[in-house]
């Protein structure tokens, strides 16, 4: 009976033993779990980072494009639109220019 008390102390031993290594070797996994949780997270802000950056870039690029594009068509249009207006009026400023010029009197 001693010798089976003796088996199930050292079989308890053995298992504190175990116990206590397997508790030490979780936390050290614990921590290397964080410490690189820690690290892909830091990776993962600073490429979100630079992919939000890079995004903001390439709108406000698109933007500028847009923009410039937009004016220079309006541009265009109010051109054509101003020259027209020159090609019509061209006669009746002929015709005040010739009677300021000649006097009022001979255009009548």
């Amino acid at each position: 009976m001693e010798e089976v008390l003796k088996s199930v102390k050292a079989a308890e031993a053995q298992a504190a033993e175990i116990k206590a290594v397997a508790e030490a070797e979780a936390e050290t996994l614990i921590a290397a779990s964080r410490a690189r949780a820690n690290e892909i997270t830091k990776k993962t802000e600073e490429e979100l980072k630079f992919y939000r950056e890079t995004a903001l870039r390439e709108a406000e690029a698109r933007v500028q494009k847009e923009a410039e594009r937009t004016l220079s068509e309006h541009e265009t249009k109010e051109t054509k639109a101003a020259d027209a207006l020159l090609k019509d009026t061209s006669g009746t400023v002929s015709q005040i220019v010739r009677r300021v010029t000649d006097g009022n009197r001979r255009h009548a």
